[in-house]
């Protein structure tokens, strides 16, 4: 395990939210309660989520990342907020403090910690207007060059006039955005996806595609070609039903369409990104063997439990029909570059010792 991993897809928890859990007060409209077998849970109207939360989670950067150093060889995390705390239900003034407490804990633990944590900023994409403002108060006043959105806020997906500019807005920042389903809003949820999980294992991937398509179709990287995203779950099944998008392009007259070319041609581009938790080696392969080794990146999901089985940094080492630039590339080297890495310092100049750390 001398290649260290850098993780593209991990999550964390609030200190706003652990703090108001423990002293009983609700925070942007979730509460903390005590289930009947003493399990702790979050509650947001109706809707409660049980976990296992932590009494803290970013305040000790260096503990967090040491037991996934020591098990899967991961040196570095770009962090996002737990799946079901984008909060879009909150209004615009509301939303746009949500963000700016939430960009402000990452900005603290990247400044803290440059050579471990890349923070993903959020934005209240439920409001356009809030979603600007926050967006240049994260990279002017914060510093945070990186961010993650959904693949679709309040049942509009991210072509929507009222999302789209702040996608316009972000590529001429020149920030990273990380797309990662929404815990809440995906399609099926509550529906005929409601039962067998799922809602996890049909529409997480499949909402994967839907941002991945809704940001090909509409124009966006003609507009911006070195917009750099990164896509959850290998870019979900539109990977591999990639001949019905080809197929309707050329159907349809060149008036009609909303991109320049067919939408292949789009995904191995070298700003789009994928991570590799797709849990299966045969859709690894075909995944590899459309969009190149050159934009894939290591993503677990951590704290919660569809990472891998054994780790996705440890299924990459062990994968044989990748060679070694290839792992090395999947491992690490393809999120320094999204990242914007200094390479030459921190775990990077000495492998091993990142390892072991």
């Amino acid at each position: 395990m001398s290649v260290p991993a850098i993780d593209t897809h991990t999550h964390f928890w609030p200190r706003g939210l652990l703090a108001a859990g423990r002293a009983g007060r609700d925070w942007y409209g979730w509460r903390a309660l005590t289930e009947g077998n003493g399990k702790r849970a979050f509650a947001l109207g109706r809707t409660v989520l049980a976990f296992d939360p932590p009494e803290v989670d970013l305040d000790d950067p260096t503990a967090r990342l040491a037991g996934r150093t020591a098990a899967q060889g991961i040196a570095f995390e770009a962090v996002q907020v737990a799946g079901f705390l984008f909060n879009y239900h909150l209004d615009a003034a509301r939303g746009a403090a949500f963000c700016r407490e939430l960009n402000t804990e990452l900005a603290e633990l990247q400044a803290a910690a440059p050579q471990r944590y890349r923070g993903l900023a959020q934005l209240p994409l439920q409001d356009r207007d809030a979603a600007l403002a926050t967006l240049d108060h994260a990279v002017r006043e914060l510093g945070l060059r990186h961010f993650v959105i959904t693949p679709a806020v309040n049942g509009r997906n991210l072509d929507d006039p009222q999302i789209l500019p702040v996608l316009e807005a972000m590529a001429e920042a020149g920030v990273t955005v990380n797309v990662h389903p929404a815990f809440f809003d995906k399609l099926g949820a509550g529906d005929r996806l409601s039962r067998y999980y799922f809602e996890s294992s049909f529409a997480a991937p499949v909402e994967a595609s839907i941002g991945l398509m809704s940001v090909i179709h509409s124009g966006l990287l003609d507009r911006h070609p070195d917009l750099r995203m990164c896509f959850t779950h290998g870019g979900g099944i539109a990977i591999h039903s990639l001949g019905r998008f080809d197929h309707r392009w050329h159907m349809i007259g060149a008036a009609q369409r909303s991109m320049a070319r067919p939408p292949s041609e789009y995904l191995a581009a070298g700003n789009l990104f994928y991570d590799v938790l797709v849990h299966d080696v045969r859709a690894l392969e075909l995944v590899v063997e459309r969009v190149g080794v050159d934009q894939l990146t290591i993503g677990t999901d951590h704290p919660f439990a569809w990472d891998h089985p054994g780790g996705a940094a440890n299924w990459i080492r062990d994968a044989d029909f990748l060679d070694a630039e290839a792992r090395e590339k999947i491992l690490w080297r393809n999120a320094a570059r999204l990242y914007d890495l200094d390479t030459t310092v921190g775990p990077w100049g000495d492998p091993a010792s990142a390892v072991s750390g």
